[in-house]
């Protein structure tokens, strides 16, 4: 799953609890490690400063937007 907010900053979950965020539209990324073992399957935004991201087994993780 991915998501991009009006700033052109967006954000990406996927295999072994991995994020990717760009803050330049996607001309580049940064890899943020979340864990090593969840598959993470999708991702929320409810504010500038919070992430949410839901993994394969029902997880759920709520942290600070990776910048």
């Amino acid at each position: 799953r991915m998501r991009f907010d009006t700033r052109g900053r967006g954000w990406a979950v996927g295999s072994r609890g991995g994020i990717i965020h760009t803050s330049d539209g996607g001309e580049s990324w940064k890899l943020f490690k979340l864990t090593d073992t969840e598959m993470l399957n999708s991702l929320y935004l409810p504010d500038d400063t919070t992430l949410v991201a839901v993994g394969s087994t029902g997880a759920i993780f709520r942290i600070p937007v990776p910048r």
